[in-house]
C-alpha cells in the first residue's frame, strides 16, 4: 500500500479491537472497453460490537511486492501489487458488493506499531468473519480439471481412483494414470499459497472456508469429504496403485507430498490449540515468509495464553534475539527441552548459538513428517528421570543447563551421509553387526554377520534362536512400537514389550531383506525403524551401549543427560572461551537428540541427588 496516495487515519487500541475493511464495487464490464478498473471503500469498524461487523478475510499470497497495479479507494489511485489486483478481481461479485478484509490494503504496513497491533489480532480477525475466501491463485490450464477430480470425489464415496475399478474417476476421459491427471493434482498443491507462513492459521481458524481458483470455488466441505473418500479409497481397494510416492516430473513433488500438505493443515484445524505449539510450528516451519520473524509472529494465533502472554510481535527487534528469547520461553513453558530437538536441518544466515533452533533452516518434507514422528515419541522416554529444567542464559552465545557426561561415542557407520528411511540391506545390517562385535558385544551373545544368500527362511530360524535376549534388535526400532487403534481410527505408540514384539521385528527382517510384501505389522515396525533411524547414524559408545546419535556425529563426541529432557544429547567439546570463571569449563557444541540403550530411563540419574553437575553449552 502506498501512503502517499492514500492516508490512514489511526486505529484504536482499545478492548473495542478496530480494524479497517475494504468494500469491493461490483464486477461492471464493456465489451468493447473489457472489465473496468476496481473500486473500493475502506471503513473503520470494531471486532468486539454489537451486531458484530459482516466481513469475508481474504487468504492469499502476496508474491511481488512491487505495486504496479491502480485501483481507486475512496476516490483515490491506489497502488497495489499484482497479486493482490488478481485476487479482487476474481472475488468481485456481478451483483453486488463485497466487504473483505485484506491485510495489504487494510493495515498501514508503514506504521510498524499498528502493524504490530494488527499482526497480534489476527487470530481474531480470521476466526471472526463470516467466510474466509483462500484465494489459491489465477485461473491455470488445467486448474477446472483438479478442482472438477476434488468435487467428483465428494460426490459419491464410492468413486474409484483405480481406473481398473468402475465407477472411478475421470477427467474429459482421463484416469489417475494420466501423466496430465496427476500434474495438475500436483500443480493444485505446489502454488505458493500451501507454502507460506500466514495461510496457516489463516486456514486453521477459518468457521468457514471457500477455495479459489480464478473464480472457481470450492468449499470447505466438499474437500473435506473428497479428501476423506480419497484416504479411505487409498487405504483400502485402491492402494495398489502406486500414486502417493511418485513425484511429478516437473514439480519434483510426490502425491504423498502435495496431500500431506492439506493432511497437515486439516489435523491442526481439528485439534486447535489442543496442538502443542512447538509441534505447530516444526510441522510448517518449512513454510517461506519475507520476514523470518514471521516464521513465530505469523503462527501465534495458533498458540494459546501462556505463549501469547509472553511473545507478541516485535518487529524492531533482531531476528537472531527472537529467536534466542523464544527458546527461554518455550522451555519455560513445557518445563522440558523439547525444543532443543528442533535444532535441524541446515542452518540459515542467522547467527545463532548451536542450541538454538533457527526456524528459516531447510529441512526435507520428508525428514519433517518423520522427526514429528519422533517427537510424538519423546513422552515414552524419561532419561533425566523427572528432573526439572534449570537453563540460563549467560551471554547471547552461551547458556548453561543442569547436566553431565554419561559416556562417549565409540564409533559410528562408516560414510558421510546419515542413515536414509528406507528398505534395510543385509549389508547395512552386517556393518551394524561389525560395529558392534568389535566394541561392545555382550559375552556370551552370538553376534555374527549373517549370510544372507541362504534362505531367508533358514536365517529367520536361527535369528529366532540367537537373537531374542540381545539388546541389539530393539535398538533397531528404539524401543517402540506403533500400532492402529482401531476406535479412534488414530496411530498411537508404546514401548516396545519384547515377548510380545519379538516375532513383529522378524516379519520385518524377512521382508526388508528378501523383498517380500509387508502386512500391517511390519510396516508398522518399519516406521519405528524409520522414525528412530533416519538423520542420524548407527553407533556404539565407549561403555559398551548401542543407538542412534546424530548424522555428524563422531568418535569422540559425548553423550549428555541434561535437566528436563526426555532423550540424551550429542554434544562436541570445543576450545575454552575468553576469560574468567565461566570460561575455564568446557564448553560443547549442540548436536542434536539421541537414543542410547541403558539410559532411556534414567539409569543414569542418582535417585536422591538427581542431576547435580552444569554443563555450558556454545
Amino acid at each position: 500500500m502506498d501512503s502517499e496516495t492514500l492516508s490512514y487515519s489511526p486505529l484504536s487500541r482499545s478492548w473495542k479491537r478496530e480494524i479497517r475493511l475494504l468494500h469491493l464495487a461490483p464486477k461492471t464490464s464493456n465489451p468493447e472497453e473489457g472489465d473496468s478498473p476496481i473500486k473500493c471503500s475502506l471503513s473503520t469498524v470494531a471486532l468486539y460490537s454489537y451486531p458484530p461487523p459482516q466481513y469475508e478475510a481474504l487468504s492469499y499470497v502476496w508474491g511481488d511486492a512491487t505495486k504496479e497495479k491502480l485501483i481507486t479507494i475512496d476516490g483515490q489511485p491506489v497502488r497495489i501489487s499484482r497479486n493482490l489486483h488478481q485476487a479482487l478481481r476474481d472475488l468481485q461479485l456481478g451483483h453486488a458488493p463485497r466487504t473483505i478484509w485484506a491485510d495489504a490494503v487494510c493495515i498501514n504496513q508503514t506504521d510498524l506499531e499498528e502493524r504490530a497491533h494488527q499482526v497480534a489480532q489476527m487470530h481474531l480477525i480470521y476466526s471472526r468473519a463470516s467466510n474466509v475466501a483462500i484465494y489459491l491463485g489465477p485461473a491455470w490450464e488445467g486448474s477446472d480439471d483438479a478442482m472438477y477430480f476434488w468435487e467428483s470425489l465428494a460426490q459419491d464415496e464410492a468413486v474409484h481412483f483405480d481406473s481398473s475399478l468402475s465407477p472411478h474417476v475421470s477427467i474429459r476421459g482421463r484416469d489417475i494414470n494420466s501423466a496430465d491427471v496427476r500434474r495438475v493434482l500436483e500443480v493444485f498443491f505446489d502454488t505458493e499459497w500451501w507454502k507460506r507462513v500466514w495461510t496457516v492459521q489463516e486456514f486453521v481458524l477459518a468457521e468457514t472456508l471457500t477455495m479459489q481458483y480464478g473464480t472457481y470455488t470450492l468449499a470447505r466441505g466438499t474437500l473435506e469429504l473428497a479428501f476423506h473418500n480419497f484416504r479411505k479409497h487409498e487405504r483400502g481397494c485402491c492402494g495398489r496403485v502406486n500414486l502417493l510416492d511418485q513425484e511429478g516430473h516437473e514439480f519434483k513433488i510426490s502425491m504423498f507430498d502435495a496431500m500431506s500438505r492439506w493432511y497437515r493443515l486439516r489435523k491442526v484445524s481439528r485439534c486447535g490449540t489442543f496442538n502443542p505449539f512447538l509441534r505447530i510450528l516444526w510441522q510448517f516451519s518449512d513454510r517461506q515468509t519475507r520476514d523470518a520473524r514471521d516464521k513465530i509472529y505469523g503462527m501465534l494465533g495458533l498458540s494459546n495464553l501462556a505463549w501469547t502472554n509472553k511473545i507478541s510481535p516485535d518487529y524492531t527487534i533482531p531476528t537472531e534475539q527472537l529467536f534466542r528469547s523464544f527458546l527461554s520461553v518455550a522451555i519455560e513453558i513445557t518445563k522440558d527441552l523439547e525444543i532443543l530437538s528442533l535444532c535441524q536441518g541446515k542452518r540459515g544466515a542467522h547467527d545463532l548459538p548451536s542450541f538454538v533452533p533457527d526456524w528459516a533452516s531447510s529441512v526435507t518434507e520428508t525428514m519433517r513428517s518423520i522427526h514429528e514422528w519422533r517427537l510424538q515419541t519423546f513422552g515414552l522416554y524419561n532419561t533425566s528421570k523427572d528432573t526439572q529444567t534449570n537453563f540460563r542464559w549467560i551471554d547471547a552465545s552461551t547458556a548453561v543447563s543442569g547436566g553431565h557426561i554419561i559416556d562417549c561415542v565409540a564409533a559410528v557407520t562408516s560414510g558421510p551421509d546419515p542413515l536414509p528411511s528406507e528398505l534395510l540391506t543385509g549389508e547395512l545390517w552386517n556393518s551394524w553387526i561389525d560395529l558392534i562385535r568389535e566394541h561392545c558385544n555382550p559375552e556370551g551373545l552370538p553376534l555374527d554377520p549373517i549370510d544372507w544368500s541362504r534362505p531367508i527362511d533358514s536365517i529367520m530360524a536361527e535369528t529366532h534362536a540367537d537373537w531374542k535376549q540381545h539388546p541389539f534388535w530393539p535398538a533397531t526400532c528404539g524401543g517402540l512400537y506403533r500400532y492402529r487403534d482401531t476406535q479412534r481410527e488414530m496411530s498411537r505408540w508404546r514401548r516396545l514389550m519384547p515377548e510380545v514384539d519379538f516375532h513383529t521385528f522378524l516379519k520385518w527382517l524377512s521382508c526388508s531383506l528378501s523383498g517380500g510384501s509387508f502386512d500391517e505389522d511390519a510396516i508398522n515396525f518399519h516406521m519405528c525403524y524409520s522414525t528412530v533411524a533416519s538423520g542420524r547414524q548407527f553407533a556404539v559408545t565407549e561403555k559398551g551401549s548401542i543407538g542412534w546419535v546424530p548424522g555428524d556425529a563422531r568418535a569422540g563426541d559425548c553423550i549428555a543427560v541434561l535437566a528436563g529432557g526426555k532423550v540424551p544429547y550429542v554434544l562436541r567439546k570445543c576450545e575454552d572461551k575468553g576469560e574468567g570463571a565461566a570460561s575455564q569449563r568446557p564448553h560443547y557444541t549442540f548436536l542434536g537428540d539421541a537414543y542410547i540403550t541403558g539410559i532411556m530411563d534414567g539409569e543414569t540419574v542418582d535417585e536422591e541427588k538427581g542431576i547435580q553437575g552444569e554443563i555450558y553449552l556454545v
